[in-house]
């Protein structure tokens, strides 16, 4: 969800980790562009759990050198994430407030707006838990997981932190489980998706210790895998937690694609290495086009085709690439420098 110099650096070593970054953002565009559409396309919904094993994944590896500071490491995440998003939510905030018929969706409040640039998990003055920009909901998730792991930075030995973290996680999660807490706070900080975070993190570890080297057939085997569980968990939609339908297969379909990598198994595709490039950008501007196509669907009585679907992720595509080369790219290069 480009990041720092070290996670950059990082990705450029692993391609299949853009990759996969672009197919998780294309994934959730495919899902939400298609509802006013009336597509029912679940499986893009598990873009989501993709992003959060790589960015458990990332986080692991860019902190592999051991004199990691912990107040330099959270420097990097929040200049990563924060001015995009911000930048992007006092825009739809400055919507809202110009235009507030046309977002009916939502009410702009300063409480709203200030609890949503603050990645607190709140209840939405429309009576949902999602922040001003409904995305956001992932990065409470994010900046969650980015304090916990700077907190394990101070654990000093490798082994202590992945001992900690992975304690506290377990712990937050068996809470909200037996809990089952109502607070939009405890909620998302007891939820089983942070185990998806902690997945990533095994994965980067073993990756680390040349021990994530599958055979190509079990590689293989194991994207298949992958791909059949998003599906059929789509189709299916079982009453089980999240974590179990998507995020496992999610994992299968992370650790299959690692591997081939590891053997040097996936081709150079630049189109789909600048689309992991500007998978933020994509994920976070694509709400934009939704609103703008449910609004032109409802007053044009236009045909509900699939041309006209796949016209709209095409637009909404090319609005991400435009946002990443003329606002994420640049800030976060500027920042870089100046920090």
């Amino acid at each position: 969800m480009n990041q720092n110099a070290a996670g950059a650096s990082a990705r450029q070593d692993i391609l299949s980790l853009q990759y996969l970054r672009a197919v998780a953002a294309l994934g959730v565009v495919l899902f939400h562009l298609g509802e006013p559409f009336g597509l029912n396309l679940m499986f893009g919904r598990a873009g989501v759990d993709i992003f959060f094993i790589i960015s458990g994944f990332i986080m692991w590896l860019v902190t592999r050198d051991r004199e990691t500071r912990p107040g330099v490491f959270i420097k990097k995440r929040l200049l990563r994430i924060v001015p995009m998003y911000w930048l992007v939510t006092l825009f739809l905030a400055l919507c809202v407030y110009i235009k507030p018929n046309i977002f009916s969706m939502d009410h702009l409040t300063l409480s709203h707006l200030a609890q949503s640039l603050l990645f607190i998990p709140h209840i939405s003055p429309s009576g949902n838990k999602f922040p001003l920009l409904s995305q956001g909901w992932t990065l409470n998730y994010e900046m969650f997981f980015y304090v916990l792991f700077t907190l394990s930075l101070f654990a000093g030995s490798r082994g202590r932190q992945l001992a900690g973290l992975s304690a506290v996680i377990v712990v937050a999660v068996l809470c909200g489980i037996f809990f089952n807490p109502s607070s939009p706070v405890l909620i998302t900080y007891t939820s089983t998706l942070l185990l998806e975070f902690l997945a990533g993190i095994f994965m980067a570890e073993a990756w680390l210790r040349s021990r994530l080297a599958a055979g190509r057939p079990l590689a293989l085997l194991a994207i298949i895998a992958g791909l059949s569980g998003i599906a059929l968990a789509s189709y299916l939609r079982p009453a089980i937690p999240e974590v179990l339908y998507f995020g496992v297969p999610c994992a299968l379909l992370v650790f299959g694609t690692l591997s081939l990598d590891r053997q040097g198994g996936v081709p150079r595709w630049g189109w789909l290495k600048v689309l992991g490039d500007a998978s933020y950008s994509i994920y976070l501007t694509h709400f934009f086009c939704w609103t703008a196509v449910s609004l032109a669907l409802a007053k044009s009585g236009l045909s509900r085709n699939l041309y006209e679907y796949g016209a709209t992720v095409a637009m909404a595509i090319v609005v991400g690439l435009s946002a990443y080369y003329a606002a994420e790219r640049p800030m976060t290069r500027f920042l870089s420098r100046t920090r």
